[in-house]
Protein backbone atom coordinates (compact mmCIF):
# COMPACT_ATOMS: atom_id res chain seq x y z
CA UNK A 1 0.00 0.00 0.00
CA UNK A 2 3.00 2.11 1.19
CA UNK A 3 4.39 2.46 -2.76
CA UNK A 4 1.18 2.17 -4.10
CA UNK A 5 0.35 -1.29 -5.11
CA UNK A 6 -3.14 -1.20 -3.74
CA UNK A 7 -4.32 -4.32 -5.69
CA UNK A 8 -1.93 -6.92 -4.90
CA UNK A 9 -2.16 -5.04 -1.44
CA UNK A 10 -5.57 -6.09 -1.32
CA UNK A 11 -4.61 -9.14 -3.18
CA UNK A 12 -2.18 -10.74 -0.42
CA UNK A 13 -4.56 -8.93 2.69
CA UNK A 14 -7.43 -11.09 1.36
CA UNK A 15 -5.64 -14.10 1.36
CA UNK A 16 -4.36 -13.42 5.06
CA UNK A 17 -7.76 -13.13 6.21
CA UNK A 18 -8.45 -16.20 4.93
CA UNK A 19 -6.34 -18.68 6.14
CA UNK A 20 -5.77 -16.78 9.47
CA UNK A 21 -8.80 -15.88 10.03
CA UNK A 22 -8.80 -15.89 14.05
CA UNK A 23 -5.14 -14.39 13.66
CA UNK A 24 -4.76 -11.44 16.74
CA UNK A 25 -3.57 -9.30 13.21
CA UNK A 26 -6.93 -9.74 11.45
CA UNK A 27 -8.86 -6.86 12.38
CA UNK A 28 -5.81 -4.21 11.32
CA UNK A 29 -5.01 -6.65 7.94
CA UNK A 30 -9.59 -5.44 7.76
CA UNK A 31 -8.67 -2.03 8.32
CA UNK A 32 -6.34 -2.05 5.92
CA UNK A 33 -8.09 -3.76 3.42
CA UNK A 34 -11.10 -1.04 3.92
CA UNK A 35 -8.52 1.79 2.95
CA UNK A 36 -7.44 -0.21 -0.14
CA UNK A 37 -10.97 -0.70 -0.82
CA UNK A 38 -11.87 3.09 -0.39
CA UNK A 39 -8.74 4.47 -2.86
CA UNK A 40 -9.69 2.05 -5.70
CA UNK A 41 -13.21 3.24 -5.49
CA UNK A 42 -15.34 0.04 -3.91
CA UNK A 43 -16.80 1.39 -1.20
CA UNK A 44 -19.21 -1.45 -0.72
CA UNK A 45 -16.40 -4.02 -0.04
CA UNK A 46 -14.85 -0.82 1.95
CA UNK A 47 -17.46 -1.02 4.05
CA UNK A 48 -18.05 -5.11 4.29
CA UNK A 49 -14.56 -5.48 6.21
CA UNK A 50 -15.06 -2.10 8.38
CA UNK A 51 -18.21 -4.28 9.35
CA UNK A 52 -16.00 -7.08 10.55
CA UNK A 53 -13.63 -4.66 12.46
CA UNK A 54 -16.41 -3.62 14.17
CA UNK A 55 -17.48 -7.21 14.90
CA UNK A 56 -13.47 -8.45 15.48
CA UNK A 57 -11.52 -5.69 16.80
CA UNK A 58 -10.67 -5.72 20.97
CA UNK A 59 -10.01 -1.59 20.49
CA UNK A 60 -13.46 0.06 21.61
CA UNK A 61 -12.62 3.45 19.77
CA UNK A 62 -11.49 1.59 16.37
CA UNK A 63 -14.86 -0.38 16.89
CA UNK A 64 -16.67 2.90 17.18
CA UNK A 65 -15.22 4.76 14.17
CA UNK A 66 -15.67 1.32 11.77
CA UNK A 67 -19.32 0.94 12.82
CA UNK A 68 -19.87 4.36 11.90
CA UNK A 69 -18.11 4.36 8.74
CA UNK A 70 -19.14 1.32 7.50
CA UNK A 71 -23.12 2.59 8.34
CA UNK A 72 -22.05 5.72 6.20
CA UNK A 73 -20.60 3.45 3.37
CA UNK A 74 -23.68 1.26 3.10
CA UNK A 75 -26.17 4.12 3.34
CA UNK A 76 -24.13 5.73 0.44
CA UNK A 77 -24.20 2.82 -1.93
CA UNK A 78 -28.23 2.61 -1.25
CA UNK A 79 -28.06 -0.61 1.26
CA UNK A 80 -30.17 0.66 3.58
CA UNK A 81 -30.99 -1.98 5.79
CA UNK A 82 -26.88 -3.15 6.18
CA UNK A 83 -26.85 0.70 7.08
CA UNK A 84 -29.70 0.40 9.86
CA UNK A 85 -27.70 -2.56 11.44
CA UNK A 86 -24.28 -0.46 11.80
CA UNK A 87 -26.21 2.95 13.05
CA UNK A 88 -28.37 0.77 15.21
CA UNK A 89 -25.08 -0.96 16.79
CA UNK A 90 -23.75 2.04 17.31
CA UNK A 91 -26.45 3.92 18.78
CA UNK A 92 -27.03 1.22 21.12
CA UNK A 93 -23.25 0.97 22.13
CA UNK A 94 -22.08 4.40 22.09
CA UNK A 95 -23.61 7.61 23.30
CA UNK A 96 -20.99 9.85 23.50
CA UNK A 97 -19.46 11.85 21.44
CA UNK A 98 -22.70 13.47 21.37
CA UNK A 99 -23.07 14.63 18.13
CA UNK A 100 -21.54 11.55 16.37
CA UNK A 101 -24.26 9.62 18.05
CA UNK A 102 -26.90 12.48 16.85
CA UNK A 103 -25.77 11.81 13.40
CA UNK A 104 -26.32 7.94 13.41
CA UNK A 105 -29.70 8.03 15.13
CA UNK A 106 -30.97 10.86 12.69
CA UNK A 107 -29.86 8.02 9.90
CA UNK A 108 -31.39 5.95 11.45
CA UNK A 109 -34.92 7.32 11.34
CA UNK A 110 -34.21 8.72 7.86
CA UNK A 111 -33.75 5.20 6.35
CA UNK A 112 -36.69 3.76 8.12
CA UNK A 113 -38.65 6.26 7.12
CA UNK A 114 -37.04 5.29 3.45
CA UNK A 115 -38.34 1.58 4.22
CA UNK A 116 -42.00 3.03 5.23
CA UNK A 117 -41.43 2.09 8.84
CA UNK A 118 -42.73 5.00 10.59
CA UNK A 119 -42.41 3.13 13.89
CA UNK A 120 -39.14 2.31 14.17
CA UNK A 121 -38.76 5.94 12.36
CA UNK A 122 -40.50 7.49 15.30
CA UNK A 123 -38.82 5.23 18.27
CA UNK A 124 -35.41 6.79 16.93
CA UNK A 125 -36.74 10.44 16.81
CA UNK A 126 -37.65 9.94 20.10
CA UNK A 127 -34.20 8.70 21.24
CA UNK A 128 -32.73 12.13 19.23
CA UNK A 129 -34.55 14.50 20.88
CA UNK A 130 -35.04 12.68 24.61
CA UNK A 131 -30.98 12.64 24.08
CA UNK A 132 -30.91 16.15 23.34
CA UNK A 133 -33.18 17.47 26.00
CA UNK A 134 -30.42 15.68 28.51
CA UNK A 135 -27.59 16.70 27.18
CA UNK A 136 -28.66 20.29 25.57
CA UNK A 137 -25.62 21.64 26.70
CA UNK A 138 -23.16 19.05 25.19
CA UNK A 139 -24.85 19.55 21.75
CA UNK A 140 -21.41 21.35 20.34
CA UNK A 141 -22.48 22.19 16.90
CA UNK A 142 -25.00 23.71 14.82
CA UNK A 143 -25.44 20.60 13.16
CA UNK A 144 -26.40 18.27 15.92
CA UNK A 145 -28.85 21.12 17.27
CA UNK A 146 -30.32 21.22 14.01
CA UNK A 147 -30.71 17.65 14.07
CA UNK A 148 -32.80 17.71 17.31
CA UNK A 149 -34.62 20.53 16.43
CA UNK A 150 -35.63 19.09 12.99
CA UNK A 151 -36.48 16.10 14.55
CA UNK A 152 -38.87 17.21 17.51
CA UNK A 153 -40.49 19.36 15.20
CA UNK A 154 -41.66 16.18 12.82
CA UNK A 155 -42.48 14.42 16.19
CA UNK A 156 -44.69 17.76 16.87
CA UNK A 157 -46.29 17.61 13.34
CA UNK A 158 -46.92 13.79 14.11
CA UNK A 159 -48.66 14.23 17.80
CA UNK A 160 -50.59 16.89 15.84
CA UNK A 161 -52.12 15.10 13.03
CA UNK A 162 -53.26 12.73 15.83
CA UNK A 163 -54.69 15.28 18.14
CA UNK A 164 -57.05 16.85 15.38
CA UNK A 165 -58.24 13.22 14.13
CA UNK A 166 -60.15 13.09 17.62
CA UNK A 167 -63.35 14.68 17.93
CA UNK A 168 -65.26 15.74 20.88
CA UNK A 169 -68.00 13.54 20.13
CA UNK A 170 -69.11 10.25 22.18
CA UNK A 171 -67.53 8.87 24.01
CA UNK A 172 -66.26 12.49 25.10
CA UNK A 173 -64.53 11.50 27.90
CA UNK A 174 -62.27 9.13 25.93
CA UNK A 175 -62.09 10.81 22.94
CA UNK A 176 -61.04 14.29 25.48
CA UNK A 177 -59.02 12.32 27.13
CA UNK A 178 -56.77 10.80 24.00
CA UNK A 179 -57.25 15.03 22.35
CA UNK A 180 -55.31 15.98 25.30
CA UNK A 181 -52.70 13.57 25.38
CA UNK A 182 -51.59 14.15 22.13
CA UNK A 183 -51.95 17.87 22.28
CA UNK A 184 -49.75 17.51 25.25
CA UNK A 185 -47.19 15.50 23.17
CA UNK A 186 -47.16 17.98 20.22
CA UNK A 187 -46.99 21.02 22.43
CA UNK A 188 -43.61 19.39 24.08
CA UNK A 189 -42.20 18.24 21.04
CA UNK A 190 -42.72 22.19 19.62
CA UNK A 191 -41.47 23.69 22.32
CA UNK A 192 -38.42 21.69 22.26
CA UNK A 193 -37.80 22.71 18.73
CA UNK A 194 -38.66 26.29 19.46
CA UNK A 195 -35.89 26.64 21.83
CA UNK A 196 -33.05 26.42 19.09
CA UNK A 197 -32.09 29.72 16.81
CA UNK A 198 -33.25 27.95 13.37
CA UNK A 199 -35.28 31.07 12.03
CA UNK A 200 -37.75 28.11 10.00
CA UNK A 201 -37.76 25.70 12.68
CA UNK A 202 -37.84 28.39 15.86
CA UNK A 203 -41.34 29.98 13.98
CA UNK A 204 -42.93 27.09 12.90
CA UNK A 205 -43.02 25.44 15.87
CA UNK A 206 -44.35 28.74 17.61
CA UNK A 207 -46.74 29.13 15.09
CA UNK A 208 -48.06 25.30 15.61
CA UNK A 209 -48.15 25.53 19.63
CA UNK A 210 -50.56 28.08 18.83
CA UNK A 211 -52.53 26.73 16.55
CA UNK A 212 -52.57 23.39 19.02
CA UNK A 213 -53.85 25.35 21.34
CA UNK A 214 -56.41 27.48 18.89
CA UNK A 215 -57.76 24.48 17.76
CA UNK A 216 -58.41 22.51 21.19
CA UNK A 217 -60.27 26.04 22.01
CA UNK A 218 -62.55 25.50 18.89
CA UNK A 219 -62.91 21.60 19.78
CA UNK A 220 -64.42 22.73 23.16
CA UNK A 221 -66.60 25.19 22.03
CA UNK A 222 -67.71 22.77 19.58
CA UNK A 223 -68.20 19.62 20.94
CA UNK A 224 -70.87 17.48 21.61
CA UNK A 225 -73.39 18.17 24.26
CA UNK A 226 -74.75 15.92 26.61
CA UNK A 227 -78.47 15.02 25.93
CA UNK A 228 -79.58 14.83 29.02
CA UNK A 229 -79.41 18.49 30.66
CA UNK A 230 -81.92 20.36 30.99
CA UNK A 231 -82.17 24.40 29.65
CA UNK A 232 -80.92 26.00 32.58
CA UNK A 233 -77.97 23.06 32.88
CA UNK A 234 -77.18 23.10 29.28
CA UNK A 235 -76.72 27.17 29.77
CA UNK A 236 -74.36 26.55 32.70
CA UNK A 237 -72.71 24.10 30.45
CA UNK A 238 -71.91 26.43 27.74
CA UNK A 239 -70.32 28.68 30.45
CA UNK A 240 -68.74 26.19 32.15
CA UNK A 241 -66.76 25.45 28.23
CA UNK A 242 -66.05 28.70 27.67
CA UNK A 243 -63.97 29.64 30.70
CA UNK A 244 -62.30 26.49 29.94
CA UNK A 245 -62.05 27.09 26.13
CA UNK A 246 -61.31 30.67 26.10
CA UNK A 247 -57.38 30.74 28.08
CA UNK A 248 -56.25 28.07 25.61
CA UNK A 249 -57.52 31.16 22.63
CA UNK A 250 -55.23 33.28 25.13
CA UNK A 251 -52.68 31.13 24.92
CA UNK A 252 -52.46 31.16 21.33
CA UNK A 253 -52.98 34.99 20.63
CA UNK A 254 -49.79 35.28 22.93
CA UNK A 255 -47.97 32.82 20.91
CA UNK A 256 -48.70 34.16 17.17
CA UNK A 257 -48.05 37.72 19.12
CA UNK A 258 -43.91 36.44 20.31
CA UNK A 259 -43.69 35.13 16.16
CA UNK A 260 -44.63 38.98 15.21
CA UNK A 261 -41.87 39.97 18.09
CA UNK A 262 -39.45 38.08 16.50
CA UNK A 263 -40.39 39.71 13.24
CA UNK A 264 -39.97 43.24 14.54
CA UNK A 265 -36.02 42.06 15.36
CA UNK A 266 -35.32 40.84 11.78
CA UNK A 267 -36.20 36.87 12.62
CA UNK A 268 -39.30 36.07 9.47
CA UNK A 269 -40.08 33.61 7.58
CA UNK A 270 -43.68 32.04 6.14
CA UNK A 271 -44.96 31.47 9.59
CA UNK A 272 -44.58 34.97 10.71
CA UNK A 273 -46.75 35.74 7.83
CA UNK A 274 -49.06 32.93 8.95
CA UNK A 275 -49.62 33.81 12.75
CA UNK A 276 -50.78 37.15 11.35
CA UNK A 277 -53.34 35.87 9.52
CA UNK A 278 -54.29 34.01 12.59
CA UNK A 279 -54.39 37.12 15.10
CA UNK A 280 -56.34 38.73 12.31
CA UNK A 281 -59.12 35.92 12.98
CA UNK A 282 -58.50 36.23 16.85
CA UNK A 283 -58.18 39.67 17.74
CA UNK A 284 -59.49 41.54 14.79
CA UNK A 285 -59.92 44.79 16.94
CA UNK A 286 -56.42 44.86 16.76
CA UNK A 287 -54.51 43.60 14.09
CA UNK A 288 -55.97 44.27 11.15
CA UNK A 289 -55.94 47.85 11.87
CA UNK A 290 -52.55 48.41 13.43
CA UNK A 291 -50.09 46.23 12.57
CA UNK A 292 -48.62 45.79 9.08
CA UNK A 293 -46.10 42.71 8.26
CA UNK A 294 -44.70 44.17 4.80
CA UNK A 295 -43.07 47.00 6.88
CA UNK A 296 -40.25 44.26 7.65
CA UNK A 297 -37.70 43.83 4.73
CA UNK A 298 -36.98 40.36 4.62
CA UNK A 299 -34.30 39.02 2.07
CA UNK A 300 -34.99 35.12 1.18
Amino acid sequence: MTIGELHQAIKMSEEFRSVFPQNKFTPDVLKTLSIAYLNTEQPLLAANRLSEVAQLSKNDELKRAALFQAGELYESQGQWQRAIENYRQYAHTYLQPLDQYMEATYSLSFLYEKLENQKNADFWRRKTVSSGERFAKELSSDRAQYIVANEALVLGRRSFTAFKRYKLVQPLQSNLKNKKRHMQDASRYFKVAARFPFTEIKTEAIFQIGKVYADFSVALLDSERPNSLSEIELEQYEILLEDQAFPFEDQAIELYENNLRLASVGVFSQWTKRSLVQLEKLYPARYKKEFRVDAVIYDD
